[in-house]
């Protein structure tokens, strides 16, 4: 009597997930440029996408195309221009669930125009003017200011600055005819091109001022945000007759900076390699014989926080039965807090899982999750999550099965009844050793699958047996290690027994 038996091999199944820290939530792009999207993704079996624009879904057309790998979804739109400009939303979804993500394409323009400019200083051959930034950039930075003056009884435009790159909001307009009147206008440039001019300044005499004027601020400091190791740079507008003196301080206490400059009214603090006590409130206060002025703000010192693991792979090794931990360093600035979570569920008041964390310094400290006796359930994927006020890290590790065994399938020693299967290891063990491949078959015209045998992880062949002759057969392979078997790899060749290979 003969008995045969059918093996089902179940692979685990996760709804799809988006790391939403890896996504851009918006696309600047210049009109007439391609616009890509990409969103990357965790979830078994690969999910289908979805991408919708203003509530419609969106076709593949020469002027749209989206693809789908098994970690990210890509729509590329061709050629931009306002009407592609929006929210788009993709929607991820496979047989355990789905989810959204919504990002805006914004299309790069040229800036708006800056404020009307205004006298800062008078000499007898010069002015310097200020202006303010425009309201809006295009969606690019400013890479320059066109700074033009024109005579009071002409209607020429002479550019003051055609060699000359300005990124701030003053400048010392020279070489000016003395007791002349001037008015001026300045123009935004970002990487799209020049905006519109700003309006017409009013009429300024280059002439040395004659009456003595206390110093007058007309741009204060502003509160400013740096990370560790950066350069944090504070500035002022301020302007008297004659130029006052300046001092600095820090926390109400003097100091004399190692770098400053002060010219045109622009007076500049610039304080290399932040570090926490770089923090603090800075005030510039500013004194002649007519008077005197202080502005004050804030300096802010934080660091998004980082993850460095013990081991840069993301895929790890377990044995069950055992005790396994991993160890990350964890930096920012203020010293983030730090969480773990098993495919998205804390762990926290499980005595199967220790998470460990020491404190470094005050901007950094140790954390270790471990486990204390390994067991099959422990396949998932864990999720170290790092928080502060700049920002949130997560780093993953992950056990699981072995990927699908590959191909191309090939085979020797053909026999009427019989033949030798031939196939390659799985791209990836699944963080543990590979312990056998399951071989199955299955007649064509058939849905049951049969065990044909199995074969030791490092044994990538094996003999199919009591074959019947002139019968086409399918053929699987199946890796498993000490979590489990994988997904299988199912060729789409057709062997027929005793005669030859088809596909």
């Amino acid at each position: 009597m003969k008995t045969v038996t059918v093996l089902t091999v179940e692979v685990p199944k996760v709804p799809p997930s988006i790391p939403i820290d890896q996504v851009h939530a918006e696309v600047w792009v210049r009109r007439g440029e391609d616009a890509v999207i990409e969103i990357p993704f965790n979830g078994f079996p690969t999910p289908k996408a979805e991408w919708t624009f203003k509530g419609k879904a969106i076709r593949k057309t020469k002027k749209s195309v989206y693809t789908i790998s098994e970690t990210s979804a890509q729509l590329t739109l061709k050629l931009v221009d306002e009407n592609e400009a929006g929210v788009y939303t993709c929607k991820l979804s496979n047989e355990c669930g789905d989810v959204s993500v919504s990002v805006t394409i914004k299309l790069m323009e040229k800036p708006c125009s800056p404020s009307v400019p205004e006298c800062l200083e008078t000499a007898d051959d010069s002015i310097t003017i200020m202006w303010k930034p425009p309201g809006y950039n295009g969606g690019s930075t400013i890479i320059n200011y066109i700074v033009e003056y024109q005579e009071k009884q002409t209607k020429k435009w002479i550019t003051a600055n055609k060699d000359v790159v300005i990124t701030e909001t003053t400048y010392m307009v020279t070489r000016l005819t003395h007791n002349t009147e001037y008015r001026f206008r300045v123009t935004a440039v970002n990487t799209v091109g020049p905006g519109t001019p700003s309006s017409e300044s009013l009429l300024y005499k280059a002439a040395k001022a004659a009456i003595p004027e206390a110093p007058v601020i007309r741009e204060p400091l502003k509160d400013l945000t740096a990370g560790l190791k950066e350069t944090a740079t504070l500035s002022c507008i301020i302007v008297g007759v004659p130029q006052p003196t300046l001092r600095w301080f820090k926390d109400d206490d003097e100091f004399v900076p190692k770098s400053s400059s002060y010219e045109s009214g622009l007076a500049r603090l610039i304080l290399n390699n932040t570090n926490e006590e770089s923090a603090g409130q800075y005030s510039c206060r500013a004194s002649n014989d007519s008077g005197s002025c202080e502005c004050s703000c804030t300096l802010i010192i934080q660091e998004a926080p980082k993850i460095v693991p013990e081991k840069k792979t993301k895929v790890y090794r377990l044995q069950i039965e055992k005790q396994w931990s991993i160890t990350a360093k964890v930096t920012g600035l203020p010293r983030p807090d730090v969480t773990w979570t098993k495919n998205g569920a804390s762990i926290e008041g499980n005595t199967h899982y220790i998470a460990d964390v020491e404190t470094q310094s005050s901007t950094a400290c140790s954390t270790t999750l471990t486990i204390i006796n390994t067991e099959r359930t422990d396949t998932a994927k864990y999720t170290l999550t790092a928080t502060n006020v700049a920002g949130t890290v997560t780093h993953d590790c992950q056990f699981d099965t072995p990927s699908a065994p590959r191909g191309p399938l090939e085979f020797s020693g053909m026999t009427d009844t019989s033949l030798v299967l031939h196939w390659f290891p799985p791209a990836s063990d699944g963080g543990s050793p590979l312990t056998e491949y399951l071989v199955e078959r299955r007649e064509v015209s058939k849905k049951a699958w049969q065990k044909v045998g199995t074969s030791d992880g490092k044994t990538t062949h094996i003999e199919a047996l009591g074959l019947k002759q002139g019968t086409s057969y399918n053929f699987r392979m199946t890796a498993q290690n000490q979590l489990g078997y994988g997904p299988a790899f199912t060729p789409e060749d057709v062997i027929v027994a005793g005669k030859r290979i088809s596909t």
